[in-house]
């Protein structure tokens, strides 16, 4: 199938590893709307708070780093590797990992809601509450992945007693 795709200026390449595909589009949305549940800050949050592209770089450094060498383990890959043994290290650095981290962060809906939640102070635009309301308000229907996907994957974390102290 990677023939169909490739061309002389594109270059396709697949990936036979499913699991590990799958945590990387988990856990990119996490890390795009992180800020909402982690911190104070985020590539969302820096867009919002009207910082400087030196800052939303910084928060992209921290988040690639963390995201591909983080966690409670030496890096995703190997913490990964605890849920589901057969996740290729390699996979982390695909397009499916960290390419599509870096383009979720620079936009995408989980970005444009964390710096419009950022810009009003953590309340929506409108109703002057929630994510669920910013939800509503800005994506017409469509949802915001990082924000549910972070309560499960905190779930998982917390339940197997991996989260940091």
């Amino acid at each position: 199938m990677v023939h169909v795709f490739n061309t002389s200026y594109s270059m396709v390449s697949a990936v036979q590893d499913m699991e590990g595909v799958e945590l990387c589009g988990t856990l990119k949305n996490v890390v795009a709307i992180a800020a909402a549940y982690c911190s104070t800050d985020g590539t969302g949050f820096v867009d919002g708070l009207e910082m400087g592209n030196n800052t939303k770089v910084k928060q992209m450094k921290f988040y690639v780093k963390t995201y591909c060498y983080g966690c409670n383990y030496e890096n995703w890959s190997e913490g990964s590797k605890l849920l589901f043994p057969s996740v290729k290290d390699t996979t982390f650095f695909e397009s499916c990992g960290v390419t599509d981290l870096i383009t979720t962060c620079l936009g995408g809906r989980n970005r444009e809601c964390a710096g419009a939640f950022a810009r009003n102070g953590g309340k929506s635009c409108i109703l002057n509450e929630s994510f669920d309301e910013l939800e509503a308000e800005m994506l017409q229907g469509q949802k915001l992945q990082g924000v549910l996907t972070a309560k499960e994957v905190y779930e998982v974390l917390s339940h197997r007693g991996w989260l940091k102290a």
